[in-house]
């Protein structure tokens, strides 16, 4: 092999060790704090001050842009875990957050593949009006999509289509009422 290209692949492979290091060293290096464990976030879920204090934390870190993903995934799934009602907004606005386990078309992987699904799920019929609210502004379809996902795995389609129709008896434009319309067209299918 050549002088030369044996100086490319050297330089190609450092290249491409220290961009799998930094992330590493990123994951590992750039977290301020450390997520609660499952049974922490049951206890907290219990008592109101540990509940905001904890909701915060895992709020802040969420929306953190220079957390790494996986962190801010974990936030996610234990902040729906918590039901800290101050989130609900955030989950929704980053609903479209993709775990990196590739694209999964299945309707029932829909809560796998994307955290805030399942988090937002978790809330119940807490986050009901704000799935429908955030659902009537939407003009993205996958956000619709996933909007009504949370709906479906959540099990909250009663309370859905209630403050669907409480909307639509209040006077809305024509597009949001249209939205309104074929949500709880939607959830009314099986």
């Amino acid at each position: 092999m050549n002088k030369t290209i044996q100086t490319f692949i050297t330089v190609f492979i450092s290249f491409v060790l220290s961009g799998q290091m930094r992330a590493f060293a990123e994951d590992m290096m750039s977290s301020r704090e450390t997520v609660p464990t499952t049974k922490e976030i049951e206890e907290a879920a219990k008592d109101p001050a540990k509940k905001e204090e904890y909701g915060k934390v895992l709020l802040s870190i969420f929306v953190d842009k220079h957390e790494p993903l996986k962190k801010k995934i974990e936030c996610a799934l234990a902040l729906g875990r918590l039901k800290y009602l101050p989130a609900i907004p955030r989950l929704i606005e980053f609903i479209e957050l993709q775990h990196p386990i590739g694209t999964i078309f299945s309707e029932s992987a829909i809560e796998i593949q994307y955290p805030c699904v399942r988090a937002l799920a978790d809330y119940g019929e807490a986050a009901a009006s704000s799935i429908v609210e955030a659902y009537a502004k939407e003009e993205n379809k996958t956000r619709q999509r996933l909007l009504r996902a949370v709906v479906r795995i959540g099990k909250t389609h009663k309370a859905a289509i209630a403050f669907a129709e409480k909307l639509l008896s209040e006077k809305a434009d024509d597009t949001t009422q249209a939205r309104l319309k074929a949500l709880v067209d939607n959830l009314m299918k099986p």
